[in-house]
């Protein structure tokens, strides 16, 4: 539920893909950067085995792919990519994985987490403490997410009222646009020492 709006800049438009039937779509994602004054929380999502989310690539126009759990156990949830990429995550799509491989190499991570950002509501911080190694090499840093805010976005014809989360670890930016109903995020935005890195758009998850 949204109640009221607090303020009011100009839209900032960015062209997106969605698919079709048959081919792509184009439509336009506005990000009206007028915060709503209230938003229902939304709680943590709850993967089930064998569900399939679709995804479109827009650094890569027309690129639509996949992501799928492929097994559920007590330590996370385990996804595989259009690319064969598998990683394992804590049941928390802002935590670092805590395993990896085929994904440009192969690691593991120990996450130490502060706080808690579920459920989603402005004000709500989490920090992820990394200990990690990458096809052998140690790294490690501090990963800090917070919802900034809640904002009304505008897909084509469609509005949604959604929570920006906004993750940070050293130069790297990541921005998600998290709504009701779907459990991963409808946008999401990588940005990497100021240069776009990634830019999905997620689809409805169905079984298979």
């Amino acid at each position: 539920m949204r109640i009221n709006i607090l303020s009011s800049t100009a839209l900032i438009t960015t062209t997106i893909f969605l698919m079709g039937c048959q081919s792509a779509q184009q439509r336009e994602f506005s990000e009206n950067t007028t915060e709503l004054s209230y938003l229902d929380p939304i709680q943590k999502p709850q993967f089930e085995l064998g569900e399939t989310t679709q995804y479109l690539d827009l650094l890569n126009p027309g690129s639509l792919n996949h992501v799928k759990v492929i097994a559920l156990s007590d330590t996370g949830t385990t996804f595989t990519n259009s690319y064969g990429c598998q990683y394992t995550q804590a049941d928390d799509i802002f935590e670092q994985s805590s395993q990896w491989n085929n994904c440009n190499g192969s690691g593991s991570a120990v996450v130490e987490t502060q706080g808690d950002i579920w459920p989603l509501q402005v004000g709500n911080t989490v920090r992820y403490n990394i200990k990690g190694k990458h096809n052998g090499k140690s790294w490690g840093g501090t990963n800090i997410c917070k919802v900034a805010s809640a904002q009304n976005i505008l897909l084509g014809t469609e509005r949604y009222d959604t929570f920006k989360v906004v993750c940070k670890r050293g130069n790297k930016i990541k921005t998600y646009y998290m709504t009701a109903g779907i459990k991963q995020p409808l946008i999401y935005k990588y940005k990497k020492e100021g240069q776009n890195y990634r830019h999905y758009q997620y689809t409805n998850p169905s079984s298979s």
